[in-house]
C-alpha cells in the first residue's frame, strides 16, 4: 500500500496538529506491514521528519508555493490532485481538516475538532471563512474521517451531518520525551528561563480558546501566600488575540508572579512539566487536549476542564473544573497546592493513565482506517 500523507500545513514551530503528524509518521515508520508512506513537506517543515526517513517513509518537497498559507491553499486544490495521480497513491491522508476536492483516490481526512463551528469567535475571521467553506465538502468526500476523541466524533456527526459509521477515533499519546525527571536534571532549564523551583504551569498557544484570561483571574483569587510560593508559568507561542494578557495581569495585580516563556523545545517543555507543582489546563474546548497527557507522563498533578474531550482523556487521573467559572478553577488549584496527599494521588494516577495511550496504537488504528477507506471506495 502506498500512502500519500499531506504534512504541508505543519508549521516550523509545531503545536498539537504538528505533534500528531510527526508522531504518527514516526510510529508508521516502525511498522513492518509492507506499506510505504510518502510525506508531502516544504523547506520550512521537512526538518521535522528527516530523522524518520527509512525504507517505509520518504519525503517529497513540494516547493516554495506551499510555504505561505494563501498559496498553499490554492496549490492543494489546483495542483495536488494531479500530483496524487502521478505518484500512483493508493490512499491519500489529509491530516488538516481539508481534502483536495478533485482528488479521485481513496481518501482519509483527519478533523481534530469542530471549533470552527462550535467556537468560531475564538478564531481569526479568515480562518473561519476558509474552514467553514471547505470542511463540510471535505468530510462528505472522505471515505473515512479520523478524529481524536469520542467527544469530537459526536460533534463532527452533529455539525456535518455525515454517516457516523465512517468516523473513526484514534486517540493521541504523550511523546517518549515526557517522563519524570530528578530535580537536579531540570535545574539548568529553570535557571536559563529564570523560573523558580516551585510553580504552576500552563501550556498552549496563547489564543482565546485556551481561556488564559479566566486562568489569570482564577490565579488572582488564590491567597497571597500561595501566589508568592507558586508563580504562574505560561508556555506557548503568541497566537491570535493574545495581546491583552499583560494588561489583564497588570489590572489583576499579578504581573510579578507571572512568567511568559514563549515557545520552548520539547526537552525544555519536558523539564518544566516534570518540575511543576501543578499543571492547569482550563481550555474552553479541545479535540483531545494532549498537554494533559504530557503533564501526566511527566509526573505533574493535573487540573483541567470538565468539558469536551478533556474528561475523556483525563479519566480519574485529574481534577476537573468548570472552565467558565473562575472560582471553580481557583478552588481546584488551591486544593492540589495545599493537599500533598491529593497531589500525590493525582501523580500516581496520571502515570497510570498516560500509559494507556501509545502512538503505536494510534498508527495501528490509522492503518485500519486506511483499509476501511479502500473498501468503501
Amino acid at each position: 500500500m502506498h500512502i500519500l500523507f499531506n504534512a504541508l500545513a505543519l508549521p516550523a514551530c509545531k503545536t498539537g496538529g504538528g505533534v500528531y503528524m510527526i508522531n504518527l509518521i514516526r510510529a508508521i515508520s516502525r511498522m513492518e506491514n509492507g506499506s510505504h508512506i510518502s510525506v508531502l513537506v516544504n523547506r520550512d517543515n521537512k526538518y521535522h521528519f528527516q530523522n524518520i526517513e527509512n525504507c517505509h517513509v520518504s519525503l517529497i518537497d513540494c516547493g516554495p508555493a506551499t510555504i505561505s498559507r494563501p498559496t498553499r491553499i490554492i496549490w492543494e486544490q489546483m495542483v495536488l490532485p494531479s500530483l496524487i495521480r502521478r505518484l500512483k497513491a493508493d490512499i491519500f491522508h489529509a491530516p488538516g481538516f481539508v481534502l483536495p476536492l478533485a482528488a479521485t483516490v481513496p481518501s482519509v481526512l483527519t478533523i481534530f475538532d469542530m471549533t470552527f463551528f462550535s467556537h468560531s469567535d475564538k478564531h481569526e475571521f479568515m480562518k473561519q471563512v476558509y474552514f467553514k467553506h471547505f470542511i463540510p465538502p471535505s468530510a462528505k468526500k472522505a471515505d473515512v474521517v479520523i478524529t481524536i476523541s469520542h467527544s469530537a466524533a459526536a460533534e463532527i456527526e452533529r455539525y456535518l451531518d455525515i454517516d457516523g459509521r465512517k468516523i473513526r477515533v484514534t486517540h493521541l499519546a504523550a511523546d517518549s520525551v515526557f517522563h519524570s525527571r530528578a530535580p537536579e536534571a531540570v535545574k539548568e532549564t529553570l535557571r536559563l528561563l529564570g523560573i523558580p523551583d516551585r510553580y504552576i504551569l500552563s501550556v498552549g498557544t496563547l489564543e482565546p480558546r485556551k481561556n488564559i484570561p479566566l486562568l489569570l483571574s482564577a490565579y488572582a483569587e488564590l491567597p497571597d501566600d500561595l501566589r508568592s510560593s507558586y508563580p504562574l508559568v505560561l508556555v506557548g507561542k503568541e497566537g491570535w488575540g493574545h495581546e491583552n494578557l499583560q494588561h489583564i495581569a497588570g489590572t489583576l495585580g499579578i504581573s510579578r508572579h507571572l512568567f511568559f516563556t514563549g515557545y520552548l523545545t520539547d526537552n525544555q517543555l519536558a523539564d518544566l512539566y516534570a518540575a511543576a507543582a501543578l499543571f492547569v489546563y482550563p481550555s474552553l474546548y479541545e479535540g483531545f487536549g494532549l498537554p494533559v497527557l504530557e503533564a501526566m507522563a511527566s509526573g505533574a498533578p493535573v487540573l483541567t476542564s470538565s468539558v469536551s474531550s478533556m474528561p475523556e482523556v483525563a479519566g480519574d487521573a485529574a481534577l476537573l473544573a468548570d472552565p467558565h467559572d473562575q472560582a471553580s478553577i481557583a478552588r481546584g488549584m488551591a486544593a492540589i497546592l495545599t493537599d500533598s496527599s491529593l497531589a500525590e494521588r493525582m501523580v500516581v494516577r496520571g502515570f497510570e493513565r498516560a500509559l494507556q495511550f501509545s502512538w503505536e496504537k494510534t498508527a495501528a488504528e490509522t492503518f485500519e482506517a486506511y483499509a476501511q477507506a479502500m473498501i468503501r471506495k
